[in-house]
């Protein structure tokens, strides 16, 4: 997946996530307050190819998994309507007819805590699901694997993970690094460290990850103090 756009290799994620799932959830939901980022997640469906399913006299997109499940993808309502957007009483009408359908999943991408969804939809980027920092570092480690510089990739998703954490960003904090990845070469300027090319010819991963943490710190520390000379009045 990794000569896909990120949106793709989100919305496949997603898919692979349903098709492998043990779980009796059929309805999810992902809230973003980007709405940029929801047509781009959209998008990423989009481009595995939408089929069509006819429900209440309305033909809804669908992209159909590896054993057969029907994810019905949905769009809120984000303030431009057209034929790709819904609203919410529309979706919820969707939602409850999907229960006589076999084999269909519904996804709301949404951009605010519609209580029509969020009571009835399981949010995926809550603990264990598809789209938090911890499932996506997962699939990219293994995307990371085998590349030459293996163990700074491996490094930078860790640092990505935690700042997502820790500033409570949505996936799409992964996006920079993912086509890093795509490209198979790292500049570490991109990702907030100096760059230092005598680093990919540490193969011992503790002393790698030693040095990376010092060189994170002195970027930190002296684009701290540029960012405050500036800001100086004098």
């Amino acid at each position: 997946m990794s000569k896909l756009p990120f949106e793709e290799f989100l919305a496949r994620l997603f898919c692979q996530f349903i098709a492998t799932s043990n779980s009796i959830n059929t309805k999810y939901h992902f809230v973003s307050s980007n709405p940029a980022q929801s047509i781009q997640l959209y998008n990423g469906f989009k481009n595995i190819n939408f089929k069509t399913l006819t429900v209440n006299n309305t033909e809804l997109e669908y992209v159909e998994t590896e054993n057969g499940k029907k994810i019905i993808v949905m769009l809120h309502h984000l303030g431009e309507q057209d034929r790709y957007f819904n609203h919410e009483d529309y979706i919820a009408n969707i939602r409850d007819a999907l229960n006589y359908i076999d084999n269909a999943i519904l996804f709301v991408i949404h951009n605010s805590s519609l209580e029509t969804i969020t009571s009835t939809c399981t949010d995926v980027s809550s603990k264990g699901g598809v789209f938090t920092s911890e499932y996506v570092n997962n699939a990219l480690v293994n995307l990371g694997t085998g590349l030459d510089d293996e163990l700074i990739f491996k490094y930078l998703i860790s640092q990505n993970e935690k700042k997502i954490e820790t500033e409570n960003l949505s996936i799409f904090g992964y996006e920079s690094l993912y086509k890093s990845i795509q490209k198979k070469t790292i500049n570490l300027k991109e990702h907030g460290l100096f760059l230092e090319p005598r680093l990919s010819d540490i193969d011992c991963e503790k002393e790698l990850n030693k040095e990376l943490d010092k060189n994170y710190r002195l970027s930190k520390l002296i684009n701290t103090k540029v960012r405050d000379f500036e800001d100086d009045p004098f």
